[in-house]
């Protein structure tokens, strides 16, 4: 328990949730378990368009390419999702982490397609109400601390995620409504925490790319074809102030998306997002600065609110997490 309150103290300044967009990471000492479970809410019924503006999702979801019709009605979509994590230290400066999620998913729609050819007609069959529930992907994921002063830390991490199965959508791009994705996705980044001259407060900045691999998907008119998504980028600045037991954080993050192809056609899907985040959280790991605590915890909710970009969802993301060590 020593080690414990020495090096977590790391942790009770660099604390950030995993998330879509760049992943905050630490480090727990050798032969420590952190166990996190955090549960998400997820929704949107309206999106930023090609040109930069709020527009309905359909023009996110289902946009038709010139000439080819048009789209009338109106999508929305949520999804409650739970996810679970352990990470165990091997050593102080190497930590592996195992994550697996699942969820329930709801479409509702009521888009129609007028005047239009086989390929739009199918991708707007595809978009009709559905409700179904999905597992997401196995992720693997080591992590290395190579710099800790009293000023900072730096973390490096690199990992696989693998989906256990096809996505229950047929896919149509990075609109496809999944948990999981459609194969396998090599990633990594970095986690640099700066600690300030104000008593508890610090700085944060997370960097991450993703490189997913060839696979195999079925679209609304053909089986088996193949895809090669575009490599994923994205980051986040943010600060974090903890008052007694209670913690204060709100971060900028942004994140874009290359376009991808289908049996070497390009699909007009490439994006990028501004996000804001802010959390509330409560817990006891302040007391390591003063001596061990039996039972190391953080509670935290958390809003992520959509700001700007391109070809994505205008989204607002509410999640309640727990994190605990052992």
């Amino acid at each position: 328990m020593r080690a414990l309150q020495v090096l977590l103290l790391g942790v009770v300044l660099t604390f950030c949730p995993a998330s879509l967009r760049a992943e905050g990471e630490d480090i727990v000492p050798e032969g420590v378990w952190r166990l996190d479970a955090r549960l998400v809410h997820d929704a949107y019924s309206e999106a930023i368009d090609r040109h930069g503006d709020a527009a309905a999702a359909q023009s996110f979801v289902a946009l038709p390419p010139p000439g080819a019709g048009t789209v009338s009605g109106a999508i929305s979509r949520q999804a409650t999702l739970l996810a679970l994590r352990a990470q165990w230290g091997l050593s102080d400066t190497w930590n592996l982490a195992l994550e697996l999620s699942g969820g329930q998913l709801t479409q509702t729609s009521s888009l129609r397609a007028q005047d239009a050819g086989a390929a739009l007609s199918a991708q707007v069959d595809s978009l009709q109400s559905d409700a179904f529930s999905e597992t997401g992907d196995l992720v693997l994921r080591s992590l290395h601390r190579l710099t800790y002063t009293d000023r900072g830390s730096l973390v490096m991490w690199y990992g696989l995620s693998l989906p256990p199965g096809p996505q229950h959508s047929k896919y149509i791009g990075v609109p496809t409504f999944a948990l999981r994705e459609p194969g396998p996705v090599v990633h990594g980044g970095f986690h640099y925490t700066r600690f300030t001259d104000v008593e508890r407060s610090r700085l944060e900045l997370d960097l991450a790319v993703a490189v997913p691999r060839e696979t195999v998907v079925d679209t609304p008119l053909q089986r088996h074809r193949t895809l090669v998504q575009g490599n994923r980028a994205s980051a986040g600045a943010g600060w974090q102030q903890e008052l007694g037991p209670w913690l204060l954080a709100a971060a900028l993050n942004f994140a874009l998306a290359a376009a991808n192809t289908v049996d070497g056609a390009l699909l007009n899907d490439n994006t990028h997002a501004w996000s804001t985040t802010v959390s509330l959280g409560h817990g006891n790991l302040a007391g390591l600065e003063s001596g061990p605590v039996a039972r190391p915890y953080q509670v935290r909710l958390e809003l992520e609110h959509t700001l700007a970009g391109f070809n994505t969802p205008l989204r607002d993301r509410l999640s309640l997490a727990l994190a605990a060590y052992f």
